[in-house]
């Protein structure tokens, strides 16, 4: 019982490494023409059947990474076309899409909390939002704004009416 099993596994691994082969070279492809999300997608895939090659796992960390400079950049230029275009929901989520890929991109997250009040949206996720812009870039009048705006929208001036009122919203804790 114990050789069939072994013989079991064995199969199993050497389908994963064949598969995992064959998205790297997808990804090699993907890469040469330019492709960083495509190349990043079939990396982690390859990651995920190949666990124990480092190598490869820090390949896919890398593309990500490329991948994620992309796609901020695709995200952030549909965000400004939709505030533009007063499409404040749609804004908000790109803009929202723009924070998960750049994470220190106080810029996009205080342009995602001013678009959520803007929509009349989610005013929690927009507080969340305005105090990690105010945390990335303390010095940050337009972030303490924003944040100042979402307090005044959600109501909560009444916890700190002086700061909200002059836009010197609490952004520290």
């Amino acid at each position: 019982m114990d050789s069939l099993r072994r013989r079991y596994e064995e199969r199993v691994a050497l389908a994963k490494a064949v598969e995992a082969r064959k998205y790297v070279a997808r990804a090699e492809e993907a890469l040469a023409a330019g492709d960083a999300v495509s190349a990043a997608n079939a990396l982690r895939i390859a990651s995920g059947l190949a666990p124990q090659d480092p190598e490869l796992q820090q390949r896919a960390g890398e593309a990500q990474a490329k991948a994620d400079q992309v796609l901020g950049e695709i995200y952030a230029r549909q965000a400004r076309y939709e505030e533009k275009s007063n499409h404040f929901v749609e804004a908000a989520r790109s803009w929202a899409r723009v924070c998960k890929v750049r994470l220190d991109d106080g810029f996009a997250h205080e342009r995602a909390a001013n678009a959520l009040v803007k929509a009349g949206g989610d005013l929690h996720e927009g507080a969340r939002l305005g105090k990690r812009a105010c945390e990335i870039d303390p010095r940050s009048a337009r972030a303490r704004v924003t944040l100042a705006e979402v307090y005044l929208a959600a109501g909560a001036d009444s916890q700190c009416p002086a700061r909200a009122r002059d836009g010197r919203a609490a952004c520290a804790p």
